[in-house]
């Protein structure tokens, strides 16, 4: 009788599985900056922005300004990344997003740095700080061997917990020179999808109720 029943909570829910929507892939909106203004400081290469611009689309540019790059150098998905130190010191962007208080999100997201430094004056070590929800961290990455078409991007995780229905996502420049800083690309967003939730809870349940036979 009980493995009936065990059987059909496992039918139950894959039902449910099947015809449950599957979460977005990613929260943020633009995470790799393919839709953004178009490269005309230098042709099809880059453009500065200052802030409070939005011409990044879902983006707001913080801080001093960022060099918006295109096919100037490698990207680590599709054709644009982001240099985070304009021409005038540490800039940086962040994103607004919906968020369920006390849930916990990933991100993740790819990191380089501009390779173009003035030799002996610029640190080949490149640093940025993604924040959101009041926590943050530092990552690092280092440019030594590293030129345009090889940029050797690093792929990063870091996680918060929601504390609030909206939540503003940062990546900011921590290097404190005029030019070539840390590069961001292929930012995502990422929660539990509902059927990974189920298939969590029915594992809960089979363990109790074998627990309760046992």
């Amino acid at each position: 009788m009980k493995r009936l029943f065990i059987t059909t909570i496992l039918i139950v829910t894959l039902v449910v599985i099947a015809f449950t929507p599957r979460a977005e892939a990613n929260l943020i909106l633009n995470g790799s900056f393919e839709s953004g203004p178009e490269l005309l400081e230098v042709p099809g290469l880059w453009q500065t922005v200052f802030p409070p611009s939005t011409a990044i689309d879902n983006w707001t540019v913080i801080q001093s300004d960022i060099n918006y790059k295109g096919a100037y150098w490698e990207a680590s998905d599709g054709i644009n990344s982001l240099d985070l130190n304009g021409d005038n010191g540490p800039g940086g962007v962040e994103q607004a997003f919906a968020t369920v208080i006390g849930e916990e999100y990933t991100v993740t997201f790819d990191m380089a740095g501009n390779p173009s430094t003035n030799p002996g004056n610029d640190p080949k070590i490149k640093w940025l700080r993604v924040a959101a929800a009041g926590d943050f961290e530092d990552f690092s990455f280092d440019v030594t061997g590293k030129t345009n078409a090889a940029m050797g991007y690093e792929s990063h995780i870091w996680s918060f917990t929601a504390v609030s229905t909206t939540t503003t996502l940062q990546f900011i420049s921590l290097d404190n020179t005029q030019k070539w800083g840390p590069v961001l690309d292929n930012v995502v967003v990422m929660i539990p999808e509902p059927a990974t939730l189920a298939l969590l809870s029915l594992g809960s349940l089979v363990l109790v109720i074998r627990r309760r036979r046992g």
